[in-house]
């Protein structure tokens, strides 16, 4: 184990010692928020009889609250001191989250308990929100531009894995627990012990962006930069339309796979698992893909890939214990290619010297589409079921999944039918 430790160590030490740093802090945040999202987040609010479109509305707060990332362009205009600031929403969104557990135990299970938990869970990953997007630029302007492309896809292999250990790990735990609470409250606890780890972690990463080099983040003509740049604008609505279609039925898998089909938190671990497993093999292909065909190509077959989860839980019936492993395989080699190149590549066509409203626009679009994502399964999987007329060839969940996955495989063909350059000089300055 140690000179495995090293051997990763000395890989990343090639990006210097802050960037072995960011390696670990994206160990340790990652394994974190495994443990406070998908099933671990929808079991315990179906566990506390929360209604299905609460479920819903938390199960994907953490990636719909970007939305509220337009503050940034005015908090970091206005703060100080950027790194204290950055560590302290860090705190503040990982203790509000993981406090949920302690609110049974206080007010017992009622209405009372589950608007508290989800007011919390919503509150926390809007303060989340605000800080990765501080958190990314930091990142990046800490690996110089020539070695970003491969130190991201070595980080993502790393937070991979924790993805997968912790995973695995703990679905077994929870399953072993009698007491469900007593199983959760340990879950929750140890991602908060995870969270304060990354805290120390970050506290040894010197920060010397954003207002410490100028820049004017309020600046009007910067500030809306990001809709006159066609090449970003472009990247912007595409991410906002996929987004919106793969959650219009995604938001609800977690839900659907406990609740409707009853699957255990131990089938589910093992299904992510393999999730994470093929998305760490199929990183080193991706990255292959991207080295000879450029970073469109793995964006554009990335997300069909991808897409194509969300088509093959279209199949699942009562009983059927092996679409979840298909559908799995998809998401795994998918995502191991898309959601780094949905990062590196903005990076490479945003201007440097306004990366934090670039960056902004991008958490604010992403967050539209992923709230407006079930905002749609909600309206449609009713109309779907009166369609249906409570067929049992097709439920309105199977339903959804078909529509959601046509409208991400259209929404590729759209945006990124074509190749697409960048005509535009980048500039210097990650801020």
């Amino acid at each position: 184990m140690r000179s495995l430790f090293g051997a990763i160590r000395n890989k990343a030490l090639k990006y210097g010692t802050n960037g072995f740093l960011f390696l670990l802090d994206g160990v340790f945040v990652n394994a974190a928020t495994i443990l406070t999202t998908g099933a671990f987040i929808s079991g315990i609010f179906v566990y506390l009889k929360a209604p299905d479109s609460i479920v819903g509305i938390v199960n994907t707060a953490n990636v719909w609250a970007t939305a509220f990332a337009l503050a940034s362009c005015f908090i970091f205009n206005k703060v100080k001191n950027t790194k204290r600031f950055l560590i302290l929403s860090s705190i503040v969104a990982r203790t509000m989250i993981c406090s949920i557990v302690i609110l049974p135990h206080i007010f017992g299970f009622g209405a009372t308990t589950v608007g508290i938990a989800a007011f919390l869970v919503i509150g926390g990953n809007i303060v989340w929100s605000v800080y990765a997007v501080g958190a990314n630029i930091w990142l990046m302007a800490t690996i110089p531009r020539e070695d970003r492309s491969t130190f991201v896809y070595l980080r993502s292999l790393w937070l991979r894995i924790s993805f997968a250990l912790t995973s695995i790990v703990m679905g077994f735990v929870l399953d072993a627990f009698g007491d469900r609470l007593a199983g959760f409250t340990l879950v929750f606890a140890l991602s908060f012990v995870f969270s304060i780890s990354d805290i120390l972690v970050l506290l040894k990463i010197p920060y010397t962006c954003g207002k410490a080099k100028g820049v004017n983040t309020m600046n009007p003509s910067l500030l809306v930069a990001p809709f006159r740049d066609r090449v970003y604008r472009n990247y912007l609505i595409f991410t906002f339309v996929y987004y919106m279609s793969i959650y219009a039925s995604a938001s609800f898998t977690s839900l659907y796979l406990i609740k409707y089909m009853g699957f255990s938190y131990k089938y589910i671990s093992i299904a992510t698992v393999l999730c994470h497993v093929l998305m760490i093999v199929s990183i080193v292909f991706w990255k292959g893909m991207e080295r000879k065909n450029g970073a469109v190509f793995v964006l554009r077959w990335s997300a069909v890939v991808m897409g194509l989860e969300q088509f093959a839980y279209g199949f699942l019936f009562q009983g059927n214990f092996v679409v979840p492993f298909i559908a799995a395989f998809f998401a795994g080699i998918g995502s191991g290619g898309f959601n780094i190149i949905i990062f590196s590549y903005r990076y490479s066509i945003m201007p440097e010297n306004n990366a934090t409203n670039y960056e902004t626009w991008f958490m604010v679009i992403h967050g539209l589409g992923i709230i407006a994502g079930p905002i749609v399964g909600n309206i449609l999987r009713p109309v779907l079921a009166g369609v249906l007329g409570g067929t049992a060839m097709l439920s309105e969940f199977q339903a959804m999944y078909f529509i959601a996955s046509a409208a991400a495989f259209a929404a590729v063909l759209i945006f990124f039918g074509k190749r697409t350059k960048r005509t535009k000089k980048l500039r210097s300055n990650v801020c």
